[in-house]
């Protein structure tokens, strides 16, 4: 594994440098930053801070470290991984041509044997490393390739309550981990028959062989192409500027006429008060005013108590009081509309200003609802918005929470359909 750094001098005496983190035993290019013109000082405390986490950094000839990014990224390519996208749009260009004029060095990739190694460092997500083991198998073959992961890897423990239950787990992963794809396949239908013939529970191992199992077959339909092209989709498509709900003045709580009020810890203790919900509306709106997220609140209560023709007067209502409310604009969308996902993510391009994070929980919320209502989901999309949900910096720990279960079971209901549509089941 390579820290690389690359400046380049202008003639003001500032520099542009491009960094790589390159992996040479498989993946290639993993990361890459740059800092463009900008004065030498800057690069030297980047220099400064990688030694003070352990990087040991020497200098080195521009030829050897092209050497090193070439080789890495075509001995990488060789077994089906991708540079990450930022170097193939923006850092590669900094970079010479790789052509004769370059002296060309011979750069030892794989591991001692030449196959390609990966070790995970903890860089990757769980579901990230499923997916690198299962390229590995595709196109080195079994016997071709080396990997050492740490012990949580692959998934992450949803049964972790003792050191038994963790062992158990453990061991069913790593069993299943080594069987091929096809093995895999019939004792997942093993398991869904058997589930729908016997009414007795399950136990948490029995849970614990189901999941798994689902995990893994779902990452053998899904070539890697297909996931990191939806994945790049989704981080794209649901990328926007994300501030805490505190963070005054914001879009959620537009229109506050009393500062003094401590309006963030109103409305999210007025969400979650489920022993009175109508009074602490009311009480909300008396302290706040006549704020759209008071609308909000209400439109929230009768849709939650099922109030059905009273929620679709008030929704028609505070849409054309409130044009421009975010949140009000995505029930309206998703509930009049009868919208879909398409639709959702253009309502969050067309909005310029930064959302709180309760205004983004409550969108991936939505648009988790329309794709769970999708007739033909297509596997390689809901792995993606699955992985988007664990390793995305913008979901806060509470959603990631409420939503893995849900995205599980939605999971293992589309692998199910589509079995089922092939006729395999």
């Amino acid at each position: 594994m390579g820290n690389i750094i690359i400046t380049r001098k202008h003639i003001t005496g500032n520099v542009t440098a491009c960094l790589y983190l390159v992996d040479l035993g498989c993946l290639g290019v993993k990361d890459t930053d740059y800092r463009f013109n900008v004065p030498f000082d800057e690069i030297e405390e980047i220099v400064k801070d990688s030694e003070e986490q352990g990087a040991e950094l020497i200098k080195a000839s521009y030829v050897l470290v092209h050497n090193i990014i070439h080789a890495a990224v075509e001995f990488a390519g060789d077994y089906g991984f991708k540079p990450c996208k930022e170097f193939t749009s923006i850092t590669s260009y900094f970079l010479e041509e790789d052509t004769d004029k370059i002296p060309l060095m011979e750069i030892k990739c794989g591991g001692k044997d030449g196959n390609p190694i990966y070790i995970n460092t903890g860089f990757e997500s769980p579901a990230r490393v499923q997916e690198i083991v299962n390229t590995l198998k595709k196109t080195a073959g079994e016997g071709n390739y080396n990997y050492l992961l740490r012990e949580d890897d692959l998934f992450e423990d949803e049964y972790d309550e003792d050191e038994e239950e963790d062992s158990e787990y453990s061991e069913i992963k790593w069993e299943i981990s080594a069987l091929d794809k096809e093995e895999r396949k019939k004792r997942l239908f093993e398991l869904i028959k058997q589930k729908s013939n016997e009414k007795k529970s399950q136990t948490a191992k029995d849970i614990i062989r189901f999941t798994t199992l689902i995990d893994f077959v779902a990452y053998d339909l899904v070539n890697a192409e297909d996931f990191e092209a939806q994945f790049n989709m989704l981080e794209k498509n649901l990328s926007h500027e994300i501030i805490e709900n505190d963070e005054l003045p914001n879009s959620l709580f537009t229109g506050i006429q009393d500062m003094d009020v401590d309006i963030p810890d109103l409305f999210l203790n007025t969400v979650m008060d489920d022993k009175n919900p109508k009074k602490a509306l009311a009480a909300f709106r008396t302290q706040a005013g006549d704020i759209p997220a008071a609308d909000f609140l209400e439109l929230l209560y009768l849709k939650i108590n099922k109030k059905q023709k009273k929620y679709n007067a008030r929704l028609e209502e505070y849409a054309r009081k409130h044009p421009n409310y975010f949140l009000i604009q995505l029930l309206n969308y998703t509930d009049i509309i009868q919208g879909n996902r398409k639709g959702l993510e253009k309502l969050l391009s067309e909005k310029t200003d930064p959302i709180t994070e309760y205004e983004f929980k409550h969108f991936l919320f939505l648009y988790f609802l329309l794709l769970n209502h999708e007739d033909n989901a297509d596997i390689a999309f809901v792995l993606a918005f699955e992985e988007y949900i664990i390793s995305s910096d913008d979901v806060s720990e509470a959603t990631y929470e409420n939503m893995l279960p849900l995205i599980k079971l939605f999971k293992m209901n589309t692998l199910i359909r589509y079995f089922e549509q092939n006729g395999e089941l």
